[in-house]
């Protein structure tokens, strides 16, 4: 999404409500759902994304920001965590190795979030420190 977006919510929450807390976010008034192609495909992302600041990062709390633009919404989740290698994390699931979110002794891997989040949104980005994913989803185009 390209065109200039607007702030129209932003949550400090704990990550332990994801289905309460994307429920929030999918009611907000500021966004013209009607136009979105398959809002349960935003639902889910925002729940998988949540459950991955719970399960996978030392952050207690996340920020839950709802930007608005011309050709559709970004919910961008930052946790308070130290980050993970997504460049890493994108390259095994694109070519079906598995990895792990933390160190080797752990016998945590790549579960269904992020690939179900790569594969629902219509962009995905993450910052530098690995510590926030900004998810994409157009409007449909009308007319």
């Amino acid at each position: 999404m390209e065109s200039l977006q607007t702030l129209v919510a932003s949550l400090e929450v704990a990550p332990y409500k994801s289905r309460q807390i994307a429920i929030e976010i999918l009611s907000n008034p500021g966004v013209e759902w009607g136009r979105i192609k398959d809002i349960n495909n935003i639902g889910l992302c925002i729940e998988e994304a949540i459950y991955n600041v719970k399960n996978h990062t030392e952050g207690q709390n996340a920020t839950i920001d709802l930007l608005v633009g011309d050709d559709g919404i970004v919910v961008r989740i930052t946790d308070q965590g130290p980050g993970f290698d997504y460049k890493l994390a994108i390259k095994s699931i694109e070519t079906g190795l598995p990895y792990s979110t933390k160190n080797q002794d752990s016998k945590t891997t790549c579960g269904r979030g992020l690939p179900t989040i790569l594969d629902k949104a219509d962009k995905v980005e993450f910052n530098d420190a690995g510590n926030s994913i900004s998810m994409h989803f157009d409007y449909t185009v009308t007319g």
